[in-house]
């Protein structure tokens, strides 16, 4: 999974949807080595989403990656030049959506607990 607390964390790749505004936030913690301060470093890709004439379908638009650490003050923000890609919905309900990309990659994500302020996240899986 890619969920994991302590010492020994894994990387945890969280994903927030919201077709009501159109909004994509892709967030990626990657844990660091006490060595390095410990704590995490985060990469956050925001973007557009909307649907498409096809239910299960919609057209995402990458706008720009901000690169940070938790806990500092300030961030590092690029903007993308707008790549485009798309994800098609196979299967969801509550807990799980399973998608597969306009490349051909797959993604199982699970629901989780939301974070204050946000209405629940998915997480790569």
């Amino acid at each position: 999974g890619a969920q994991a607390d302590g010492a020994n964390a894994l990387a945890r790749n969280e994903q927030f949807l919201n077709m009501t505004s159109g909004r994509v936030l892709n967030t990626v913690r990657i844990p660091l080595p006490a060595l390095a301060g410990g704590g995490a470093a985060l990469i956050q890709v925001h973007g557009s989403v909307r649907v498409t004439s096809e239910a299960d379908l919609v057209d995402v638009t990458f706008e720009r990656c901000d690169f940070s650490r938790d806990g500092a003050d300030g961030r590092l923000s690029v903007p993308l030049p707008r790549p485009k890609g798309s994800l098609r919905t196979t299967y969801c309900d509550d807990l799980m959506r399973i998608s597969r990309g306009g490349r051909g990659g797959v993604f199982v994500l699970i629901r989780v607990a939301p974070l204050p302020g946000k209405q629940g996240a998915l997480a790569a899986s």
